[in-house]
């Protein structure tokens, strides 16, 4: 949002990749004209759109002259030629103004050296472990032109975020060992402040066991919020606040019954903006700082529905704002509003979607074994029918801190409407470990992997059932990343369903230890490291009852993938082949932990499908 409220400049991003090359713009809305039109016109990726203070300029990074290579460019808002402020290496990222529009901050990583340079040249390009790691460094350069300046040291330490001090003396950072993501994630951390004038003194703010996000400086500059964790697990869903000149945080939102996404300052400094999930659903709210009292900001008809796909970003007077919100039934959009009046869509991103039907999401809920109260979202066929009976896949979400929400679900990793479409009920339940319930709820995970997690989704699966419409002969499963984890563990505890889909799933938690890239999740999760005592990882991983598993299954993973790495996958695969179970697995060459590439995404989607049709037939019985 500009400053003046008139203008929203956003990204649009292409959801898949066409080739080797990621592709995004940025799209600029006419707020009074309702109109959106295209800003920019790179090759490839132009995005991080940023406003000068005066609303007459906007910053952006892009690759425009050299692929995956960021640099920083000024435009101004009429349009024009962007012009180029960096020339850095390592690529930059995260650009921010300084208060008064003189200096333009970003991150900037560590470029190669001329002798790692030559060395890949010559295809000496070995890799040591843990060596050699890209430090991201904070540089500021005039808004004008001219060179940057770094302002936070060298040496083994990473800037993850930052913020300006209002009266534009310096910054906030935060910085964080090394930029891997068990670090990042994890911590330890600290906050420190860091002039802009050169040869001033930088001094510590607050240090960290915890990791930590968002580090936003309040309008009056005495105090600076940001989130971290509040209970066992590391997930930085709770908003503190600590004084600008060093001292305590303070938790304002530990009990909140909600996970807290983004966050921002209110302009009078009184309280704490931020978007968040309450239960099934997007909340947009106002923490204040002195009490604690939370208080909606969005308009009553707009509560209880959708989910924020983004931030919100305000105007300078507060009131009004821009996100990009979904649901069930509405793909994602640019919304522009007025706090506790309105929220309206100022976009029509895929409207050829508006043509096709789509099945709403149902709120449901049901006891657990123990009796605690589970939600989740049940969708049915398209062209349902009182009378008949369906096949039910139940899709189980990532994390396990994650969770299903109100919104569009239609891509390679969200099945339910595409699956509504070809006649299947599909149920989304958000089992205890998950998030929008608060800290309690998402804690009760810990110590007890697939265990009530495991009730929680096979009582749904009862409750659906006695409505009556499903068929109990035709049960499927399926899930990514956490979700196929839980689907290896389901197939090996019961012969209940037909078939399951394990997307990037673990199949071995003791292995996986040493495998992924934030392996101090782990320890949120159980009580001693694997390398201290590896039973109950191994009680809680699907290939110590591989005797058990009777269920088709199709394994899909990406190739490249450091989050759950591949070797997950073959044990899965190895296992299931022992045991004389029908299985299919595929790799997807050069892919992540998310599949980017857009024959990849339609391949695994038609794999999917393809395999609940063999097994499950489709649409009525």
């Amino acid at each position: 949002m500009a400053p003046s409220g008139d203008r929203v400049a956003f990204t649009l991003v292409d959801l898949a990749k066409p080739d080797d090359q990621k592709r995004s713009s940025i799209w600029m809305i006419d707020v009074p004209g309702h109109h959106a039109q295209q800003f920019t016109f790179a090759p490839r990726e132009d995005k991080s759109p940023a406003w000068s203070p005066d609303g007459s300029r906007l910053a952006f990074t892009s690759d425009r002259e050299e692929a995956g290579k960021h640099q920083l460019y000024v435009m101004g808002v009429h349009g024009g030629e962007a012009r180029r402020l960096t020339s850095w290496k390592g690529g930059v990222s995260t650009p921010l103004w300084s208060p008064d529009g003189e200096w333009i901050a970003f991150i900037g990583t560590d470029p190669e050296t001329e002798d790692e340079e030559k060395r890949k040249k010559e295809r000496r390009d070995e890799i040591v472990a843990d060596a050699n790691i890209k430090f991201g460094r904070l540089f500021v350069v005039p808004a004008a032109g001219g060179e940057p300046r770094r302002i936070t040291p060298e040496g083994e330490i990473h800037v993850a975020s930052y913020d300006w001090a209002p009266d534009g003396s310096g910054v906030a950072a935060l910085m964080v060992r090394t930029p891997r993501a068990d670090d990042l994630y994890h911590g330890p951390a600290e906050i420190a402040f860091y002039p802009l004038a050169e040869g001033g003194e930088p001094r510590s703010i607050l240090r960290s066991p915890f990791g930590i996000e968002e580090v936003i400086w309040s309008p009056n500059g005495t105090t600076i919020a940001f989130r971290s964790k509040a209970g066992r697990i590391q997930q930085n869903d709770t908003i503190f606040v600590v004084p600008a000149a060093g001292g305590e945080p303070r938790c304002l939102t530990g009990e909140y019954e909600g996970t807290i996404d983004w966050i921002a300052w209110a302009p009078d400094s009184g309280a704490v903006r931020f978007v968040a999930y309450e239960n099934l659903w997007g909340a947009l709210n106002a923490v204040t700082v002195e009490t604690g009292e939370i208080s909606s900001l969005l308009p009553p008809e707009r509560r209880h529905q959708g989910s924020f796909e983004s931030g919100a970003s305000f105007d300078r007077s507060g009131r009004r704002f821009a996100v990009v919100w979904s649901s069930s039934s509405q793909p994602p959009d640019v919304m522009v509003g007025t706090v506790g009046e309105s929220m309206d869509a100022y976009t029509q991103l895929n409207e050829r979607l508006r043509r096709y039907p789509f099945a709403p999401a149902e709120p449901v809920s049901w006891p657990s074994s123990d009796g605690m109260i589970i939600h989740g979202l049940l969708y049915r066929p398209i062209g349902f029918e009182e009378g008949k009976r369906y096949p039910l896949v139940v899709h189980i979400h990532g994390g396990p801190a994650w969770l299903w929400s109100d919104r569009f679900m239609g891509n390679w990793h969200d099945w339910a409407q595409l699956l509504a479409q070809r006649g299947y009920a599909v149920l989304l339940p958000n089992p205890r470990g998950s998030t929008g319930r608060g800290v309690d709820f998402m804690t009760q995970e810990a110590d007890d992997i697939g265990g009530m997690e495991f009730h929680d989704m096979m009582t749904g699966v009862d409750h659906v059932l006695a409505m009556g419409f499903v068929d109990p002969e035709r049960l499927g499963v399926g899930g990514w990343s956490h979700g196929g984890y839980m689907t290896a563990w389901t197939v090996t505890q019961t012969d209940r369903f037909k078939c399951a889909v394990m997307g990037a799933g673990l199949s071995n938690l003791a292995s996986d230890q040493g495998q992924n890239d934030v392996p101090r999740m782990n320890d949120d999760y159980f009580q001693q490291s694997v390398y201290e005592n590896a039973a109950p990882y191994m009680q809680r991983s699907a290939v110590s009852f591989m005797r058990n598993a009777k269920t088709p299954t199709l394994i899909l993973h990406g190739e490249k993938d450091e989050r759950v790495a591949i070797p997950q996958a073959w044990e899965m695969y190895r296992g299931l082949r022992w045991a004389g179970v029908a299985t299919q697995f595929v790799t997807y060459p050069r892919e992540p932990h998310g599949i980017q590439e857009r024959q990849h995404q339609i391949d695994l989607l038609e794999r999917v499908l393809g395999w609940f049709e063999t097994y499950l037939g489709r649409g009525p019985s």
